[in-house]
C-alpha cells in the first residue's frame, strides 16, 4: 500500500511478474497525492479513468465489492476500446468480482459474466487460473453450465501452451470432475499436481486426503494417506489439522464412533481448538 504521510490511502497492488510493473504502478500512485475523499469529489464532477480505476482498488480493499464494481464499469466506460489498459482493467474486475465470490458479496451471474469477458484479454495460463478459481468459489446450480463452459474453453486454451502447464494440469482435475464426470479420471490428475515423492511429505499428503473428503470420492485410500500424514506431522497443530482431515473422512464414511475418537486426538494435539470442540459437540449429540 502506498500512503502519504498523514496516513492518507494513495494506493496499493499486488503480484506483479516483473518489476517494471511495480515501478509504473508505484509512479502512478505517487503522480496524484489526492485523498479518497477529493479523488470521490473530483470525480463527480470530472470522471477520469486514473480516478476510477483508483477508486476501485480503494474500494475493493475495503471489501465494498459492489462500490469497487461500478467504478470498475465506470473505468472501463472511460478506457479505450483498444489498448493494454482496457485489457488490464478486464482482468483487474475479474479477480476482483472472484474474491468477491468466495463471500457471496456479488451475485454469482456477475462474477461468471467477468471472468467470461476477461479470458480473451489473458494468456493461457492466466485464464486457466482464473477459470479454477471461479469453478471452485462459484457453486450456483443456476450458473453451473456457464461456468462448466469457461472451463472448458480455458482448458483447450492452455492444453498447448508450455507456459500454462501447471495450470493446465490444475484445472484438469475440475475439468474431469464437473465437465467430463469421470471421478477416477478427476483422482489420477490431482495426483499429477502433487509433485514428486508426494508420499512422502505430510502436507501433500493431507492435502490429497482433504480433497477426496471434499469431493466425497476413493475415500477408503484418503484415510490411509490420512493417517501415514498424522504418523510423519509434526506435534502440535499441524498434526491436529491431519487427524482433523481423518475424523472428518471417518465421519463421512459412517464412522462416526472413530471420527469422534480421532476428533479427540485432534483437540489433545492442539487443545481449545474451538472449532474442534464444536464438531465433538455437534457428532457426540448427532449419535
Amino acid at each position: 500500500m502506498v500512503a502519504r504521510a498523514d496516513g492518507q490511502y494513495l494506493g496499493h497492488f499486488t503480484g506483479f511478474g516483473d518489476t517494471r510493473d511495480f515501478v509504473r504502478e508505484l509512479d502512478a500512485a505517487l503522480a496524484d497525492l489526492a485523498t479518497v475523499e477529493e479523488r470521490t469529489a473530483r470525480f463527480a464532477t470530472k470522471p477520469t479513468l486514473g480516478d476510477a480505476r483508483m477508486l476501485a482498488r480503494y474500494h475493493e480493499g475495503s471489501d465494498a465489492y459492489a462500490e469497487a464494481d461500478r467504478y470498475y464499469a465506470q473505468a472501463l466506460a472511460l478506457a479505450p476500446a483498444d489498448g493494454e489498459a482496457r485489457k488490464e482493467l478486464l482482468q483487474e474486475r475479474a479477480w476482483m468480482r472472484l474474491r468477491a465470490a468466495r463471500g457471496q458479496k456479488l451475485p454469482a451471474p456477475d462474477v461468471v459474466a467477468g471472468v467470461r469477458e476477461a479470458l480473451p484479454a489473458v494468456d493461457a495460463s492466466l485464464g486457466a487460473y482464473m477459470a479454477l478459481t471461479l469453478a471452485e468459489s462459484v457453486k450456483d446450480p443456476a450458473v453451473e453450465a456457464e461456468v462448466l463452459a469457461l472451463v472448458e474453453e480455458a482448458h483447450g486454451r492452455s492444453a498447448t501452451d508450455e507456459q500454462a502447464a501447471d495450470a493446465h494440469r490444475r484445472l484438469g482435475v475440475v475439468h474431469a470432475l464437473r465437465v467430463l464426470k469421470d471421478p477416477a479420471r478427476a483422482v489420477e490428475l490431482k495426483r499429477a499436481t502433487l509433485g514428486d515423492d508426494w508420499e512422502k511429505d505430510w502436507n501433500k499428503l493431507n492435502e490429497f486426503a482433504w480433497w477426496c473428503f471434499e469431493q466425497r470420492l476413493n475415500l477408503d485410500e484418503a484415510a490411509a494417506l490420512a493417517t501415514t500424514a498424522a504418523d510423519l506431522a509434526p506435534k502440535g497443530s499441524d498434526r491436529a489439522n491431519v487427524l482433523d482431515t481423518l475424523a472428518e473422512i471417518r465421519n463421512a464414511q459412517g464412522r462416526r464412533d472413530e471420527a469422534i475418537a480421532t476428533e479427540q486426538k485432534a483437540l489433545a494435539e492442539d487443545p481449545g481448538r474451538a472449532e474442534f470442540e464444536k464438531k465433538l459437540a455437534e457428532w457426540k449429540a448427532a449419535d
